[in-house]
C-alpha cells in the first residue's frame, strides 16, 4: 500500500457520498428497522439517512411512509436512478406492479448501462400480465444479458416472456441458459434438447442449444 502512487491521496467528495450511500443502503437491508432509525434518526435530514429510513421503513413495512420518505428524495434529486429504483421496487413487493414500471422506466432511462435496472423493469411489466409489455420486456431483458450473460434470473424472466408469446424454442432455450448458468447441468441438457425441437436447425438460437448440451454434457461426466 505505502508504495502505491495512490497511498497519500484523499477521498474525493463525490467517493466519500457514494460510500456513504452504499453504507446506508446495505445497512438498511441487511440489520433491524430498529437498529436503522437508532443509527440514522430523523434529525439527519442527509440523503444516506433519508435514503436508509426508506428502506427501513419498507422492510418494517410501513409502505405509506416508506413512499413518502423515497418520494421525498425523488422530488429533491429527481436525476438519481437508485431512488427510482426504490420506489419501484417498493410498489413492485406491495403487489403494485403496474405502478412501478414509471420509476423503473425512469431509473433505466437515468442509467441505461445497468442491467439489473433492466431486469426490474421487465420484471414488473410481466407481472402486469398486460400483453402490450411482452415484447418491450423482452427487449429490456435481452439487452441486460447481453451485458451480463450469467444473471439467471434474467434468463428466467426471458423464459416467461418468450411463453406469454408461445415461442416455446426460445423460452426452452433460455431456461436452458438459466440452468447452465446455475452449473445445474442435466436440467441444462433437458431444457436445451428440447429448445432444439422447435427452433430452426442451424440458426444461431440452435447452434446455442447445441453448444449447452455439448458443454453440459461433457462436464457432467467429469463430474461422475
Amino acid at each position: 500500500v505505502e508504495e502505491s502512487p495512490f497511498a497519500n491521496r484523499r477521498e474525493s467528495r463525490e467517493q466519500l457520498f457514494a460510500f456513504d450511500m452504499m453504507q446506508a443502503k446495505l445497512y438498511a437491508f441487511l440489520n433491524r428497522p430498529d437498529l436503522v432509525f437508532y443509527k440514522y434518526p430523523k434529525s439527519s435530514q442527509s440523503q444516506p439517512a433519508r435514503y436508509a429510513r426508506a428502506i427501513a421503513y419498507f422492510r418494517d413495512p410501513d409502505i405509506e411512509r416508506a413512499l413518502q420518505e423515497i418520494s421525498s428524495l425523488i422530488e429533491d434529486y429527481p436525476t438519481n436512478p437508485y431512488y427510482q429504483e426504490l420506489k419501484g421496487q417498493i410498489l413492485f413487493e406491495s403487489g403494485r406492479a403496474a405502478e412501478a414500471i414509471p420509476f423503473h422506466q425512469r431509473s433505466v432511462d437515468l442509467m441505461s448501462d445497468a442491467p439489473l435496472l433492466r431486469i426490474n423493469l421487465a420484471q414488473s411489466m410481466l407481472a402486469t400480465e398486460d400483453p402490450s409489455y411482452t415484447q418491450d420486456a423482452i427487449t429490456h431483458l435481452r439487452l441486460a444479458i447481453r451485458d451480463e450473460p450469467t444473471n439467471a434470473f434474467g434468463w428466467h424472466q426471458l423464459a416467461v416472456a418468450y411463453a406469454r408469446e408461445d415461442n416455446i424454442g426460445m423460452a426452452n432455450l433460455a431456461t436452458a441458459e438459466r440452468y447452465f448458468h446455475n452449473r445445474r447441468m442435466p436440467q441444462a441438457q433437458g431444457f436445451a434438447r428440447r429448445a432444439q425441437l422447435d427452433l430452426e436447425k442451424g440458426t444461431p438460437e440452435w447452434q446455442r442449444a447445441a453448444d449447452i448440451l455439448h458443454v453440459a454434457t461433457l462436464e457432467e461426466k467429469r463430474n461422475r
